[in-house]
């Protein structure tokens, strides 16, 4: 129990697979029948009306049993005679009979009509296209209908054109502002779409090539007509416009790829073929740059922008840096010819700058010019170019070239700071300090002899530190602060060891006070510089007036006795005295140099000298001597008589003291006139460059081509130099032949040696 009774092949039974019997096929005149009931449905459904005394299900039973006993093909081009023949009759007709205005609302609702009428053929024929239509990749029945459409009505002789012509002109009204029926325009464009049948070719036949070449007709017709007639703001403000209506009527009515096309047209035609002229006309890109018309080139960048066209463009050609007067023709983008306009702006305008020699005769408004035309084009960059990263490349590459024409504009940049240190910030607020400091840093990165800037500004803030003249500390070593983050700490380490040794002078100043004691005539406060954070002094030392000297002795000895092993010489050059003068039973304080300090002593024992005497006394150089003596004769001073009128100063001049000098003020400060070489010696021998920074650069250059080789051991002659001028161009850019020169000279003291087997490869001496 349990399992079950083996199998016994012998009981097995025999399947017999036969086929189907045959199918009860239509006789002809079952087919007629049924094919009689399907046309009158039809032309019923053609006519206008429903489908007539048989429902839909027994409609769509007869086309079943047509195609199940294989006469589809019959029943296809029956539907297909049967609506050809309706619209030749009927439809065509209707449509080329109506009046040119009317013909697009006839079609449209003819079009309609036919669209819904084809959807109730084509829900009866279902089967026929799911099982006939398609095995045999022939039109569904609805693509056959909208064909038969698209061949006897739209290509009709009387239709075709009068439509397009129609669209077209329906479109230019538009444009002339002319109300249009705009859901008209839209449904015939979308009929004539359909009627492509999963192609494009006739909505582009009958409307999209005749609708840009007319476009683009109009348009260079408008803009043209609009552009001589007006300004450059009053077209830019037609074209954006003119471009926002283009672009609704894309969104409107258009398709996606005729609103890409018309898009390239509207583009060409306003804005790429009047590129040139909108740039340069009288009131275009550069007379709104120079008349601060922001939101007008606002405008600008943006219709530009826009623009995927190019222009051609004439670019200047540049050979190492200049100009050469010739130019190449290029092919842009309108973006591209603004951008380039707008740094030959710059340029022009910086050239211009430099090259004015009203300007260059004062450093204070030249800078203040140079400022005020980075922060204009600055605002021009981040309000009318959104902040376009190569429009600020261009402005930076405009200053930059200009700025580095030659070394005036890094001392003038000096210059400038140095008269705000010591009278312009006295009135500012501290944000306003900053904003200038931050300003001159600004202009300071266009410069790339950055050492000039350095030697200028070294010299100029000894000056100031030395005299006491700097109206703040603080703002002093912000702009050092400023320096450091721009160029690193070994471009400020001499100008913060400055500052340390006025601190540390300060501290002992009041050591030397207190251990020696401040009860006498002639009071004396030293500064201890260090001699590598301090430009090298060419004036000698002056003999000091005997009432002076002991003092300077006593702090002399108490200095070396302090600290061991140190050289204190007296930089009398650079000090200031103040020395009372009795005139008329009035006493005045006068702040001089120490040099004048020494002379004017002299004038305590006699009230008449000559230049001889007075040189021989002191022991100054004789410009400098002549220097201070004028000085005491200017007629803001007058605190000496010179014996003779004129500038010019004899041997046997005499100098007498003014005993009828005369001031509204007690404490009088007697300033030096300026000598012509007096900042920047050499530079007119070294092309702008000063000397001693001409010497410092070559020690530069010699040690980045030593260490260069150290570490490669052999190299190229031109690797080397990319290398040196790489490692060097943080601080100035030096010349090829310069650094061929220094490699030269390092060969001479056998550093370097050429390679025996190539003349062009250079190899370390260890």
């Amino acid at each position: 129990p349990g399992r079950a009774p083996p199998f016994d092949m012998a009981t097995r039974r025999k399947f017999v697979i036969k086929s189907f019997s045959a199918m009860n096929r239509y006789d002809g005149s079952q087919i007629q029948e049924t094919w009689v009931n399907l046309r009158t449905a039809i032309e019923s459904i053609l006519g206008g009306l429903d489908c007539g005394k048989m429902s839909f299900e027994q409609l769509f039973r007869f086309a079943y049993n047509l195609v199940l006993h294989k006469h589809g093909r019959m029943l296809y081009d029956g539907v297909q005679k049967l609506i050809r023949a309706h619209l030749e009759s009927t439809v065509a007709p209707a449509v080329a009979g109506a009046p040119a205005e009317h013909v697009l609302a006839m079609l449209r609702d003819q079009w309609t009509q036919h669209v819904s009428k084809t959807k109730m053929i084509s829900d009866l024929l279902t089967h026929l296209d799911r099982s006939f239509v398609t095995p045999h990749s022939m039109l569904r029945v609805r693509d056959m209908s909208l064909v038969e459409f698209r061949n006897s009505v739209l290509n009709h002789a009387d239709v075709s054109e009068r439509v397009s012509t129609q669209l077209l002109e329906t479109v230019a009204a538009s444009r002339n502002g002319e109300e249009t029926d705009r859901s008209l325009i839209r449904g015939t464009l979308t009929m004539l779409v359909q009627l492509g049948v999963g192609s494009m070719s006739v909505y582009e036949s009958v409307f999209e090539e005749r609708f840009l070449a007319e476009s683009e007709s109009f348009l260079k017709t408008e803009s043209a007509d609009f552009l001589a007639a007006n300004t450059c703001s009053d077209y830019l403000r037609k074209a954006e416009a003119r471009i926002v209506e283009e672009r609704t009527r894309v969104w409107e009515y258009l398709t996606d790829l005729t609103g890409q096309r018309l898009r390239a047209v509207v583009e060409r035609c306003l804005i790429a073929e009047h590129t040139n002229t909108l740039v340069d006309m009288r009131s275009g890109a550069i007379a709104m740059m120079d008349e601060g018309k922001l939101e007008e080139l606002a405008t600008m960048y943006r219709l530009f922008s826009m623009v995927r066209a190019t222009v051609t463009f004439d670019m200047p050609v540049r050979v190492a840096g200049r100009e050469t007067g010739a130019t190449v023709t290029r092919s842009c983008t309108p973006l591209t010819v603004l951008r380039e306009r707008f740094q030959r702006h710059i340029e022009s305008r910086g050239v211009t700058l430099v090259s004015d020699t009203e300007e260059a005769k004062n450093p204070v408004k030249f800078v203040e010019t140079l400022l005020d035309m980075r922060s204009k084009f600055a605002v021009i960059v981040e309000t009318c170019f959104f902040g376009d990263k190569e429009f600020l490349r261009a402005m930076k590459e405009a200053f930059e070239f200009f700025v580095n024409m030659d070394g005036r504009c890094a001392q003038f940049l000096c210059l400038f700071l140095d008269a705000e240190f010591r009278q312009g910030f006295k009135t500012k607020a501290p944000e306003e300090i900053d904003e200038t400091l931050s300003a001159v840093v600004t202009a300071f990165r266009f410069i790339k002899d950055k050492d000039v800037f350095e030697s200028h500004y070294k010299l100029l803030l000894q000056r100031r530190l030395l005299s006491n003249r700097s109206v703040s500390d603080d703002a002093e070593r912000t702009m050092i602060i400023k320096l450091k983050a721009e160029c690193g700490p070994q471009f400020t380490s001499k100008l913060e060891g400055m500052f340390a040794d006025l601190t540390s002078s300060r501290k002992q100043m009041l050591e030397f006070r207190k251990d020696t004691g401040s009860s006498r005539s002639v009071a004396v406060d030293a500064t201890i510089l260090t001699t590598v954070h301090w430009p090298s002094l060419s004036e000698e030392a002056c003999r000091l007036p005997a009432s002076v000297q002991p003092v300077a002795d006593t702090f002399r000895d108490w200095y070396l006795a302090k600290h061991t092993g140190r050289r204190l010489e007296w930089a009398t050059s650079q000090g200031t005295a103040e020395v009372s003068m009795l005139c008329a039973a009035r006493r005045y304080e006068l702040v001089v140099s120490t040099f004048q300090m020494c002379l004017l002593e002299l004038f305590n024992a006699a009230e008449t000298l000559t230049f001889e005497r007075i040189r021989t006394d002191t022991g100054i150089s004789v410009p400098e001597l002549k220097r201070h003596l004028i000085s005491l004769c200017t007629p803001a001073a007058r605190v000496l008589i010179k014996g003779k009128k004129g500038k010019t100063i004899t041997d046997d001049e005499e100098f007498t003291v003014n005993l009828k000098f005369k001031s509204a003020k007690i404490r009088n400060r007697i300033k030096l006139v300026t000598l012509r070489s007096a900042l920047g010696a050499g530079a007119a021998e070294s092309g702008g460059v000063p000397e001693q920074v001409v010497m410092a650069r070559k020690n530069q250059m010699d040690a980045a081509i030593v260490r260069i080789m150290k570490a490669r051991k052999t190299l190229m002659h031109a690797e080397l130099v990319n290398e040196t001028i790489r490692i060097l161009c943080h601080r100035f850019t030096p010349k090829p032949a310069d650094v061929k020169a220094r490699v030269e000279h390092l060969i001479d003291r056998d550093y370097i040696a050429r390679s025996a087997d190539d003349r062009r490869r250079y190899d370390y001496v260890a």
